[in-house]
């Protein structure tokens, strides 16, 4: 709707000075992130109660060329954003997904994985393996694979059933 020149006209007007996309893509960005950061580790640090939520994303459908799994720690004050990976090294089985897992409960908990409750995946074969190793290493956890996805799994399941019963008559 609004050009480039009236924006940077807008601004010059309130007297905001807008910064360029290099300045934005490196000092500013890395300068919020590190907000975010400390203030995420600050938060999480005065919880009792941490849960885990992970989700990978493969490479076609990232800008990276990369697969990359993010992970999240959701808390009674609501989802903070923790941590992403690229996955190009990650040994994609559970013993794999299981050892990033528990990396990450570490770090989100600050090493007091008493107050980690728990992961929620995909329900991927890796996934729910890397979920028993888990549940083996620390009992008090509660893993679980997603219901959204779950249900997404299923609707695909019988799209692909009614639709080929639907072909062949």
């Amino acid at each position: 709707f609004f050009s480039k020149e009236y924006v940077v006209a807008a601004a010059q007007d309130v007297g905001v000075k807008l910064a360029s996309r290099k300045v934005l893509s490196t000092t500013l960005l890395d300068s919020i992130f590190k907000d975010v950061e400390l203030g995420t580790a600050a938060t999480l640090a005065a919880l009792m109660f941490i849960d885990g939520s992970s989700d990978g994303w493969r490479k076609n459908a990232c800008e990276q060329g990369a697969g990359l799994m993010n992970f999240c720690a959701l808390t009674l004050v609501g989802a903070l954003f923790w941590d992403a990976v690229n996955c190009a090294a990650l040994r994609k089985d559970s013993h794999g997904i299981a050892n990033l897992l528990e990396e990450k409960a570490i770090a989100m908990s600050g090493g007091d994985v008493k107050c980690f409750a728990g992961w929620i995946v995909d329900n991927t074969k890796a996934n729910w393996g890397a979920l028993l190793i888990l549940d083996e290493r620390h009992p008090y956890w509660i893993n679980r694979g997603c219901l959204g996805h779950g249900l997404s799994l299923a609707m695909k399941d019988f799209t692909k059933f009614s639709c080929g019963a639907f072909r062949s008559s």
